[in-house]
């Protein structure tokens, strides 16, 4: 019931100049790391109140920095351009 996708932006450029398109816009739905987390203590027996879960909970800011900088999302809206043949 639950899955996971990282898409960047670099890939979707790729999968599209692939088959001759070019990005002409993007929309980005971020990934919410407290998102990520809040799924693995509820599918991951124990992390809940453990001493990992302690030690990460601090640092989902820091984890959301990192998947913003690269630009990871979960979900976007592409509009392409076909490039002249």
């Amino acid at each position: 019931p639950i899955h996971l996708f990282l898409f960047s932006l670099e890939s979707m450029r790729a999968l599209l100049a692939r088959h001759g398109y070019e990005v002409s816009a993007v929309w980005m739905f971020g990934l919410d790391f407290y998102e990520v987390f809040s799924t693995l203590a509820l599918f991951a027996d124990g992390l809940d109140g453990s001493i990992l879960h302690d030690k990460l909970a601090p640092l989902i800011s820091d984890f959301q920095e990192v998947i913003d900088r690269h630009e990871l999302c979960d979900e976007f809206i592409v509009v392409g351009r076909k490039l002249p043949a």
